[in-house]
């Protein structure tokens, strides 16, 4: 038949981008999805506008921000700037940064979104235990 295989397979209602709903563990090596990281996470709190103190908590844990900001949006210019300021500034500049420039659509989902694309799972775990502590 022409139907797929994953709908013969699976009676569990899929994500847009094809991922089961509830979870998929165990049929799949990939990672989980972003639906599934943030959702003991409000939606209405995931709307909000970043906080400054949740960036600063968050910015003691990215390492390697270079490896993020392609994802936030930020221009080569915008890096070139935070690349002037020690390392410890970097981390934090980065996020405010991104915050500034989009204002305020620069909500928790947006950054969970640039993070779970750049693939730092750490991050948003650590992103959704701020939010919901």
């Amino acid at each position: 038949g022409s139907t797929s295989q994953m709908g013969q397979k699976h009676s569990k209602p899929l994500e847009p981008d094809g991922s089961l709903k509830d979870g998929n563990r165990g049929e799949s090596c990939g990672p989980p999805s972003l639906d599934q990281l943030v959702e003991a996470v409000p939606a209405e709190e995931l709307d909000q506008a970043c906080r400054d103190e949740d960036l600063l908590e968050l910015s003691l844990s990215l390492t390697n921000w270079q490896s993020v900001s392609p994802f936030l949006g930020l221009s080569e210019a915008d890096e070139e700037d935070i690349e002037k300021r020690s390392s410890e500034r970097q981390r934090i500049d980065v996020l405010r940064k991104w915050r500034a420039k989009f204002g305020s659509t620069a909500t928790y989902r947006r950054l969970s979104e640039a993070l779970w694309r750049a693939q730092r799972v750490d991050l948003i775990d650590k992103l959704c235990s701020l939010l919901t502590s």
